[in-house]
């Protein structure tokens, strides 16, 4: 095995390791469901999750987009 072969194979593996490694993704934790939700005068409300910046909302079974709580309220006003 020649000394230029030797290091580009040797090269070739560590370079594919690396990608292998960080390509690979953590396990989206999962968070608790809300609870306490109330709706009064269309105003939908929950207690906060800890950890979560976001909220999936289903709407007559559809699911949203991640809703952040300020966009919420407009939507559910819009719905009546």
């Amino acid at each position: 095995m020649s000394g230029k072969f030797k290091y580009g194979f040797i090269f070739l593996f560590l370079f594919f390791n690396i990608f292998i490694f960080l390509g690979c993704e953590k396990e989206k934790e999962t968070l608790a469901t809300p609870i306490n939700l109330k709706c009064l005068d269309s105003l939908l409300t929950w207690d906060e999750v800890p950890g979560a910046s976001n909220y999936v909302v289903y709407v007559e079974g559809v699911d949203g987009s991640p809703f952040f709580p300020q966009v919420l309220i407009l939507i559910l006003k819009n719905l009546n």
